[in-house]
């Protein structure tokens, strides 16, 4: 898997254990989508810069100490379930709030994943 990995491409169990951590506020480190099995050119797609604005808490990243960190390359936990959607081509309502609408993408993916493993899972037996 290069450059063009897809999703599709990924073990629908780890895809549904990624699924499962994201959120509609946090951002992840890439490191840790690697060690989960997602592969690295997919994620690196998906990580961007986030810089802190130390003119609010709320625009603030911070670190696992409790420090405002400059700066951070991260991915997006909703923009990441959102490419999900799209890729797998899933119909997800559209929700008010991040929060909402990361738990709707959780749910329709969850639903896509479970049919996935279930017809991976035939495939082989017919094998």
């Amino acid at each position: 898997m290069e450059a063009d990995a897809r999703f599709a491409e990924v073990d629908p169990a780890v895809l549904l254990r990624v699924v499962e951590q994201l959120d509609g506020h946090g951002l992840v480190r890439p490191e840790w989508l690697v060690a989960e099995g997602l592969p690295e050119p997919l994620v690196r797609r998906h990580a961007r810069i986030y810089r802190s604005d130390r003119r609010s808490p709320k625009t603030c990243i911070f670190g696992p100490d409790g420090r405002i960190l400059d700066s951070l390359t991260a991915v997006y936990g909703l923009d990441l379930l959102a490419a999900m959607v799209t890729e797998f081509g899933l119909d997800a309502r559209e929700c008010l709030g991040r929060g909402w609408q990361a738990r709707e993408f959780q749910r329709v993916l969850r639903a896509h994943l479970a049919r996935s493993a279930a017809s991976d899972a035939a495939t082989m037996e017919a094998n």
